[in-house]
């Protein structure tokens, strides 16, 4: 941090102005030239404070009367002070009066100075930090070899303590609701990052805010741990997460993605995470959070090709989307094929008796010609539903994008 960033005026004159009021006598600060950057008497703004050069030099303060002040430029009776930040003098303070009127405020107001400026630093140490890892978190989602420095992306890391080249699997995490809305005052995310904090707590763990309602966590493998092992420890951490964040009653969607051992793999499992979560939003997995190798069937009907969903759709979807009661018909397909086909469990998930359910595949082969046991037919339809419902998504956020 530079003294000229750290005792910029608009800081100095709020220090001035309440150490003025506190004490009832002037004060001033100086930059290490020994040049006025703040005073409640304005008409010493930018002017030399001779006394300060000494100060500077010594790191000790320094009382001057009247017969000493005359001798000095820009100087009057009083004394000046060392503002000391990590051992090194950045500037002084200067309070005017006699000794046996301000000796009493010398020590207090320095002291005040110094935890003020100190937070200061700290604060936009950790704003800078911010700042640069969510730099490095967009240089790792947008990386393209043909046009992005490999070597620097790593290098950026490396200043984190962070080994890119490791097993890392990318896991997303973004708050339910308005993507688009503003932040209130960022409590929430503070929330979900020292959440994430407690859990992700290897040292090689990247946890980075992306905006108001996303964080993104490049989590560390093990090496000591199989693919399998280290799945299963990082999915019970994400609903840890998940719990911790809804007892503080924030609801959050986490997508895991896949295993990377390099920058293109690392934004390839992003996307992955990114896409779990779009799966979670689209309301086709009622789960906390989902792991991206989980929802290989909404690939598949994420890229069907245009013509063959509008070939299938014309000959079987359309049907039943004309049905009043079409939401129950594809609740059940839904429920159909994610308990393998099994009555029993089926008719447990809808929390229906195995007769009603009986009555209801009765009644959508007798409305749309669909027989439940054609599971051919059963699986296209399932594709279809699940592709309308990522597309609407898609749509949803585009809009709300316009708007």
């Amino acid at each position: 941090m530079f003294d000229s960033d750290l005792l910029d005026r608009k800081l100095c004159e709020k220090l001035v102005q309440s150490a003025s009021l506190t004490i009832g006598h002037n004060v001033l600060i100086t930059g290490v030239d020994g040049y006025v950057i703040a005073s409640n008497d304005t008409s010493r703004v930018d002017s030399l404070h001779e006394a300060s050069l000494e100060v500077i030099r010594s790191a000790h303060k320094i009382y001057h009367d009247a017969s000493a002040a005359c001798k000095l430029a820009g100087t009057k009776p009083g004394i000046t002070i060392p503002i000391i930040i990590d051992s090194i003098v950045i500037g002084t303070i200067g309070i005017t009066g006699t000794p046996h009127e301000i000796s009493q405020y010398a020590l207090l107001i320095q002291q005040l100075a110094q935890i003020f400026l100190d937070f200061e630093k700290r604060q936009r140490s950790t704003t800078r930090i911010d700042y640069q890892k969510k730099n490095l978190l967009r240089e790792i989602i947008t990386y393209d070899s043909r046009t992005c420095d490999e070597s620097s992306i790593y290098e950026s890391a490396y200043e984190f303590g962070t080994d890119l080249k490791a097993v890392r699997i990318a896991i997303k995490l973004e708050e339910k609701g308005d993507p688009h809305a503003d932040p209130s005052d960022g409590t929430h995310q503070k929330q979900i990052l020292e959440c994430l904090t407690r859990n992700f707590t290897h040292p090689q763990d990247f946890i980075c805010p992306q905006n108001h309602i996303d964080c993104v966590v490049f989590a560390f493998k093990d090496s000591n741990m199989s693919e399998q092992q280290y799945l299963e420890t990082l999915q019970q951490k994400c609903l840890c997460v998940s719990k911790e964040c809804a007892d503080a009653g924030i609801h959050v969607y986490i997508g895991i993605g896949s295993f990377s051992q390099s920058l293109q793999a690392l934004r390839l499992s992003y996307e992955d995470a990114c896409f779990a979560i779009k799966s979670l939003r689209a309301g086709i997995r009622s789960t906390p959070c989902l792991y991206s190798g989980d929802v290989i069937f909404e690939k598949l009907a994420d890229k069907l090709p245009e013509e063959i969903y509008n070939e299938v759709f014309s000959q079987l979807f359309g049907q039943i989307k004309g049905l009043k009661k079409n939401q129950e018909v594809f609740q059940t397909i839904e429920h159909w094929f994610q308990q393998r086909f099994n009555f029993a469990q089926t008719a447990r998930a809808l929390h229906i008796h195995k007769s009603t359910l009986v009555y209801r595949f009765h009644r959508i082969y007798e409305t749309c010609g669909l027989d439940m046991y054609d599971l051919d037919k059963v699986l296209a339809i399932y594709l279809l539903d699940i592709r309308q419902k990522l597309r609407s998504q898609d749509t949803s956020r585009t809009n709300s994008i316009v708007m």
